[in-house]
Formats: C-alpha cells, sequence, structure tokens
C-alpha cells in the first residue's frame, strides 16, 4: 500500500471512528429520551448510516472518493454552526472549542484526500 493510498485509508477511519462515537452518544441519548418520556434526539440513524457508507466507501476508496466529497457538506455545516453559536453568545468559544478547531482540520484532511484520490484515479 502506498502512503498516499494510507492517507486516504486513515482519513476514511477518522471519519468512521468520530461517526462511531456520535451513533453511540446519539443512540444512549434516544434511550434516555424515552424513558424521561420526552421528545427523542435525533441523529442516531444518520451517524449510523454515514458510518456505515464510510465503511463501504473505505473498500474501494479510489472508486467511491465522491464519499469523502460527500462528506465535506456535514463537514462545513457543522463547522458553519459552531461558529454561529459561539459568535453569537449562545455557546462560548470554551464550550466549542473542539468544534472549532477540529472541525476545519477535519474539512482540510477530507478535502486534500479527495484531491489526492482524484488525482490516482486519472493516473490510472
Amino acid at each position: 500500500m502506498t502512503k498516499t493510498m494510507a492517507y486516504i485509508r486513515i482519513v476514511y477511519w477518522i471519519g468512521i471512528v468520530i461517526d462511531a462515537l456520535e451513533a453511540v452518544s446519539g443512540a444512549i441519548s434516544q434511550y434516555r429520551d424515552l424513558i424521561l418520556g420526552v421528545e427523542p434526539t435525533r441523529g442516531f440513524g444518520v451517524m449510523t448510516a454515514w458510518t456505515i457508507i464510510l465503511i463501504w466507501a473505505d473498500r474501494r476508496p479510489i472508486e467511491r472518493r465522491i464519499v469523502l466529497l460527500l462528506t465535506l457538506i456535514p463537514i462545513g455545516a457543522t463547522c458553519l454552526k459552531t461558529w454561529i453559536m459561539a459568535c453569537s453568545g449562545i455557546s462560548s468559544f470554551q464550550e466549542q472549542w473542539v468544534g472549532l478547531v477540529g472541525g476545519p482540520v477535519l474539512f482540510f484532511l477530507y478535502a486534500l484526500a479527495y484531491v489526492v484520490a482524484a488525482r490516482i484515479n486519472t493516473e490510472k
């Protein structure tokens, strides 16, 4: 496996781990909400589905590189939401520091992985 292919697969697995952790967190929140009798939180299903999509794409990372590009949409939207919440005072920068720093880093990693995968595809 080349270094560039290893990089692409590592980026996929970073997303898989983050999404799987979020899916577990969402499942716990949904279970808690059902016990408390309040409106269940949403997101568990989406995070689980996206984890499965990333695992599927990792099996053929170059052919399914479009998943990297599509992943930029929720990452970018989450970055924007986090910045808006922090700047508007809805939450503090201290509460949002992971998203404020990690979101743009993750966006860059996925964008670069897509570019690298597209370049490998054109070389074939």
